[in-house]
Order: C-alpha cells, then structure tokens, then sequence
C-alpha cells in the first residue's frame, strides 16, 4: 500500500457570481472567490457568511471522505493532518483523484479557509505557513505572521509579493517555486 500526502490546491469551475453576502470581511476576496468556484448550493451555502463552523468543516470532510473512498482510498487523519491511504501504487492518478475529490466536494476551498479563519484557526497555523514559505526562500525570512496576513488580505500586494508563483501570466512566474508555494498552502506543516 502506498501512502500519500494530500496536496490541496487547485482551482474549481466558475459557477457564476456571488448573488447574496457582502464578501467585505478581512477574507472577502478568498471567500468570494470559493464561492464562485463552488460546485454545489451546500458549499455555497456554507461561504456566504464567510465563517466556516467545526460542524461545516466536518460536513465538508466527510463529503472528501465519502468522495475518495469511492475511488477506492482512505482518508487518514492525525491531529490536523491529512493524508490518503491508496491500494494502489500509480501517484498520478491518486493525485488527479485527490484533486477531482477536493473540487467536486469542496473540500479544498473549506479547508484552506477553515484553517485559516475557522473556529479553531490559531496563528500557529499561519505562523506555520510563513516559515515553511521562508524555509523554501518565497518570503523574506523577517516576514511576520503579521506582516503575511496584511499582505494576504490585500489582493494587489499579495499579487506583487507572491504572484510569481501563482500567477502564470506573471512575466516572473516561476513554476519549480510555485510548486512549493502551493505545497506550502496546502499543508502549512511542510
């Protein structure tokens, strides 16, 4: 049995506009943006108010769960870590299956989100993803939890700063980096 890190990430499709909320919190913009992206009225239902509940963030991962298990893997969970038990050995496929998975359920927007800004969102995890992001040489290795958060909420400044990596028609888009940002995002333990 081969054991995988579950990497999450990647992008939904756009299902139209927000058409109720404000989305005018400190984490409006990536709120809108899951929104959007949302698959289904239950995610959708669950952004709106941009807070993400223990019982929300439970929902959405039994969806994940219920989702890979379809596929044939098990979800593994230690603490806040999450990782795939898969029967069989072929990465490729466990990767796509583990991204369709966190698309079609939601998982991959909450998470992020709910780890961010949930109930039991704590600076250690922010705190987490500035070192992981200074450790791989992304950010300045004097940035601040402070600091990341204030340049995060800002969509400009999050583009100047870190757009390199997630922005593929940034003319300074680095793809070997952009890997590591993205990894460091999903799991802010790396």
């Amino acid at each position: 049995m081969v054991a995988g890190l579950l990497v999450v990430g990647g992008c939904g499709s756009s299902n139209g506009e927000a058409s109720a909320g404000s989305f005018d919190g400190p984490w409006g913009l990536q709120y809108r943006d899951a929104y959007d992206k949302a698959t289904s009225e239950e995610i959708r239902s669950i952004l709106i108010d941009e807070k993400i509940t223990d019982a929300e963030y439970d929902q959405v991962l039994q969806l994940y769960s219920d989702c890979l298990g379809t596929r044939g893997y098990t979800l593994l969970m230690e603490g806040t870590d999450i990782g795939v038990k898969a029967p069989h050995a072929d990465s490729e496929r466990m990767q796509s299956d583990i991204q369709d998975c966190g698309t079609s359920t939601g998982f991959a927007a909450i998470e992020y989100l709910y780890q961010m800004t949930g109930e039991k969102a704590q600076s250690k995890t922010v705190e987490a993803l500035v070192t992981c992001l200074q450790r791989h040489g992304l950010a300045d290795s004097t940035m601040t939890v402070d600091e990341y958060k204030r340049i995060y909420e800002d969509e400009e400044l999050d583009k100047q700063m870190f757009g390199k990596y997630f922005d593929e028609e940034n003319p300074e888009y680095d793809a070997e980096k952009a890997k590591e940002y993205w990894a460091c995002q999903a799991n802010s333990g790396s």
